[in-house]
């Protein structure tokens, strides 16, 4: 089961995918007094718009940590006095580009890595979303600690394939924290816009990690 993420490096940043150009096209911006700002902005964005969907959309390389195979590694038949194999995966729940590495923590609480042939990942079927990680040969002693298996894995978008409505997304939010830098507005009729933010990255949203 996932317990815990971990981000290890983040390989495209959120100009690459909104430019400062057009997020100033966007806001009606034409000089260059605010460029930091609305690139912090940018970057701000991208980071709500991800801890929303439950993944990181920029392209970055994450460690997931697990603390059993999904079910449990064995389990015991009281009656035979024998276990009986129940569960030999990982589930990573994310938009995954690749596994780049699969590692377990040894009873010494030494981190080892699994040999490529050990194990298999399979991208689901039925979505663009969620890998599970077969376990060919898993060891017989890991750590007693919370986190046994840890994944390495490639997440997000590539550039090319970054979707149009998930730049509309970040977009309003942008404009939004721009207009309003204040925790609270006084004195101001607002109304919450339909089809807005979380209606757009609803269709790209991971709603439970497994």
């Amino acid at each position: 089961m996932l317990i815990a993420r971990k981000q290890i490096e983040l390989l495209e940043p959120a100009t690459d995918y909104i430019t400062l150009s057009k997020a100033k096209q966007h806001l009606r911006v034409t000089n260059s007094l605010d460029d930091a700002y609305i690139t912090d902005l940018l970057s701000g964005a991208f980071d709500i718009c991800s801890k929303y969907v439950g993944y990181s959309i920029l392209k970055s390389r994450w460690q997931y940590g697990y603390d059993y195979l999904v079910g449990q590694e064995a389990i015991t038949d009281l009656k035979k006095g024998f276990t009986i194999p129940n569960g030999n995966y990982l589930r990573v729940m994310s938009r995954v580009i690749s596994i780049d590495a699969l590692k377990y923590v040894d009873e010494n609480n030494a981190i080892q890595t699994f040999g490529a042939s050990d194990w298999i990942a399979k991208p689901s079927l039925m979505s663009d979303y969620g890998t599970s990680i077969f376990i060919e040969n898993n060891p017989t002693s890991l750590t007693d600690d919370n986190i046994r298996y840890i994944a390495e894995i490639t997440e997000g978008f590539e550039v090319a394939d970054f979707p149009k409505s998930i730049e509309i997304a970040v977009l309003q939010l942008v404009q939004q924290y721009y207009d309003n830098r204040q925790a609270i507005v006084v004195g101001v009729s607002q109304t919450e816009m339909s089809f807005n933010f979380k209606y757009i990255l609803d269709s790209f949203r991971i709603p439970v990690f497994v």
